[in-house]
């Protein structure tokens, strides 16, 4: 057990090394743009590094794929640890992304594609299955699928309003606009600061496609 520890302690610590060695390295490289430029440096900073923290995020962990379970399984990284380079400060947490059911397939004719999201309301006690399918069909219908986390919590928030209670939210860590099928999602949490200047970020890792989906940023 020591010896597995040790190992997932090693994993992680090598991660850590590599995401700050080359987010210093893009940082430098960034350094000429922002100073060069009139728009607010603290947003455009932090956007950078919330950029920079994704691509390697991504590059890392596909790299890496074998090793994910192992870094996974590390409290750290499921709380959340600091990784600070220059005077920027971040907190990065990350966990396996599964057990989730994609809201988009309500639109489609065949029962058998969302039966399992109408058993999710109905074991959980959650009513108004129909209204929320209805309100989702006509969300898609008017603006194209759902494609971020977003999208989904103002889609909660109009669905308790109709529904004048929030028991929908019993179940909101299990709606999404991606399936369970692929088992190579990661799912990554971002706070970066600079300054007094504060962004919280997530979005969906594909190890698969290698790329992100879903990204959502707010500043605070």
């Amino acid at each position: 057990m020591k010896g597995k520890k040790g190992i997932v302690l090693l994993i992680t610590l090598m991660f850590t090394l590599s995401i700050s060695a080359l987010i210093l390295k893009n940082l430098d490289d960034s350094g000429k743009y922002i100073n060069g430029t009139n728009i607010d440096n603290y947003y455009v900073k932090i956007l950078i590094s919330v950029d920079n923290l994704k691509e390697e995020l991504v590059n890392y962990l596909f790299k890496h794929k074998k090793d994910l379970l192992n870094i996974l399984e590390d409290e750290r990284v499921k709380e959340g640890f600091d990784l600070n380079y220059g005077d920027i400060q971040s907190n990065i947490s990350f966990k396996l992304y599964e057990d989730v059911y994609n809201i988009n397939l309500l639109v489609e004719n065949d029962f058998t594609k969302y039966k399992d999201i109408e058993e999710l309301f109905l074991d959980n006690n959650v009513a108004g299955f129909d209204k929320f399918k209805n309100l989702v069909s006509i969300t898609i219908k008017k603006y194209g699928e759902i494609t971020n986390f977003k999208q989904i919590e103002v889609l909660l928030e109009e669905f308790a309003s109709q529904m004048d209670n929030n028991s929908i939210m019993d179940i909101k860590q299990y709606l999404s606009f991606v399936g369970d099928e692929n088992s190579n999602y990661v799912k990554c949490f971002l706070k970066v600061k600079y300054n007094d200047e504060i962004s919280f970020s997530d979005f969906i890792i594909d190890l698969k496609a290698k790329n992100t989906r879903g990204f959502n940023i707010v500043f605070r």
